[in-house]
């Protein structure tokens, strides 16, 4: 297709999930790019994602506990209003009730997720019924070993910098 300039075509519409106010001031970064919480509730993150369905697109806006990586509030709409997020936010604050707690949302952290998910849990170890059951790593793996030799290679990722 490419050859001869052809090109698929989406009936689904684009969308614009951002709407920046260049003369607002940029929240300040409490947390100055250290994301490792040493207890519950001292760091929250969140984020922002949309799937599209036939009846149009749906948002789903989550607070995580950067401590444990676990969902302390979330909320779902079919619109990408600031009473979504607030949502999310206020049902992690009803079920934790923190002290002092910092909410966060920044690009690094959903790559850094987006990355140990999949790395850490879809390639190694998320099962297709199309693979036989086995996951994406295993099946490539398999496949090497039966053309003689194991030429994928056996390598360990991490998250960690450093």
């Amino acid at each position: 297709m490419k050859a001869r300039g052809l090109e698929g075509v989406s009936r689904r519409k684009g969308c614009n999930t951002t709407s920046r106010d260049d003369s607002a001031r940029p929240a300040p970064d409490l947390v100055e790019r250290e994301f490792a919480a040493e207890a519950p509730d001292r760091l929250w993150v969140a984020d922002i994602t949309y799937m599209p369905t036939w009846e149009g697109f749906l948002y789903l806006a989550v607070v995580l506990d950067d401590f444990s990586r676990r969902i302390v509030g979330w909320a779902m709409a079919s619109h990408l209003l600031t009473e979504l997020v607030l949502s999310a936010l206020n049902l992690a604050l009803w079920q934790r009730q923190p002290e002092v707690v910092v909410h966060h949302s920044t690009r690094v952290e959903a790559e850094r997720a987006i990355f140990e998910f999949i790395e850490g849990w879809y390639n190694p170890h998320r099962r297709h019924s199309a693979l036989g059951y086995l996951s994406p790593i295993s099946f490539d793996r398999q496949h090497a070993r039966h053309k003689g030799g194991d030429q994928i290679p056996n390598v360990e990722l991490s998250t960690e910098e450093g």
